[in-house]
């Protein structure tokens, strides 16, 4: 299940950003784009094909990057970093330390959420005291 999410992420980030790749269609080659082998079920087999890709694409997104490196070497990792779920979208990631629970996209988004939350409590605390001071 793992290796399909990572293989519909590599192949939407094939076609939004790079720079070989025009309709699905592979420029350098004049052949329909060959980011993804289709013969291969899995990423340990080989079903990242382009070298352009995994060289100049796949490392300007952090995390997909990280995904598919895990994948890739899974049986030289040790037990220790293991592949966990977002607890928010679902999505697999790998996590930089022991007590993340979201993936990079979503941490961000639930850190400011929390972070708003914070201030709003702050500030209602704010006005309550102003209020009672004037009382």
């Amino acid at each position: 299940m793992e290796d399909k999410i990572i293989i519909r992420r590599c192949k939407a980030l094939a076609e939004k950003e790079c720079a070989n790749c025009c309709n699905h269609w592979c420029l350098p080659e004049d052949r329909p784009c060959h980011v993804i082998n289709d013969r291969y079920p899995s990423i340990h087999d080989g079903a990242i094909d382009c070298d352009y890709f995994m060289d100049a694409v796949l490392r300007g997104n952090a995390e997909l990057n990280k995904l598919v490196q895990y994948e890739l070497r899974k049986d030289l990792l040790s037990a220790a970093t293991n592949c966990r779920t977002c607890e928010r979208c679902g999505d697999p990631y790998v996590p930089a330390s022991p007590r993340q629970k979201y993936c990079i996209s979503c941490g961000k988004a639930v850190k400011k959420q929390q972070n708003r939350e914070k201030q709003r409590r702050h500030n209602e605390k704010l006005r309550e005291s102003r209020c009672t001071a004037y009382r």
